[in-house]
């Protein structure tokens, strides 16, 4: 597998049934499981972040991620992948609360360098900074050069989600209505950007 793969899986939309009887409209669900590594849309955004970086041509990469779950497993598994792949020079941390044994088991064994901090105060970049390079220190690592980047595309505003509102306008040229889960924001930024993006261009057509 590569991360083109998982970019380029098409994510359907199922119709909800009971919902849109209720509702009386036609109600809609993006199908996160088809995504092969932890079955949701960090898959997706993962790829996206790692793909991107790629193509801007930086190497010598440790993604950190502040992680409880889904985004630090699927961040280790595709750095992997993409080291076996291309030869890059790519790691990730993933930073979890201390306590949580069998996220650590379960991240190392999926490839993350795992730390485990303390989450009741702010860790700074530059705690970040240094636990990354503590780590690389550990592990006899001596790069040339070192890019220290969030695993989060935040840095790219969304780039990585605008691909599932490419997918819901393809299959479904008329909506009325988006609505995104909150988390950190990063799928709403992304598919909001997206369909901002038409109507800018239907402006000007």
């Amino acid at each position: 597998m590569k991360l083109e793969d998982i970019i380029h899986i098409e994510v359907p939309l199922i119709g909800g049934g009971v919902l849109s009887s209720e509702y009386g409209a036609n109600i809609y669900f993006l199908d996160g499981s088809v995504y092969p590594i932890t079955a949701t849309i960090k898959d997706l955004r993962n790829a996206g972040n790692i793909l991107m970086d790629r193509e801007s041509g930086l190497d010598y990469i440790v993604y950190y991620d502040i992680t409880t779950g889904n985004s630090g497993r699927s961040h280790g598994i595709l750095t992997n992948l993409e080291r076996e792949n291309t030869g890059r020079h790519i790691l990730t941390v993933s930073i979890i609360p201390k306590g949580y044994k069998n996220l650590r088991e379960d991240l190392k064994k999926e490839g993350s360098i795992v730390v485990e901090k303390n989450f009741s105060n702010f860790i700074n970049k530059e705690e970040i900074n240094q636990i990354v390079y503590k780590e690389l220190e550990r592990r006899g690592v001596f790069w040339p050069e070192l890019n220290i980047l969030s695993a989060s595309n935040g840095r790219y505003n969304g780039l990585g989600y605008k691909r599932l509102g490419e997918e819901i306008l393809r299959q479904k040229s008329s909506i009325d209505m988006v609505f995104i889960p909150y988390g950190s924001g990063e799928t709403g930024i992304g598919i909001y950007n997206f369909f901002k993006e038409c109507q800018l261009l239907f402006l000007l057509n």
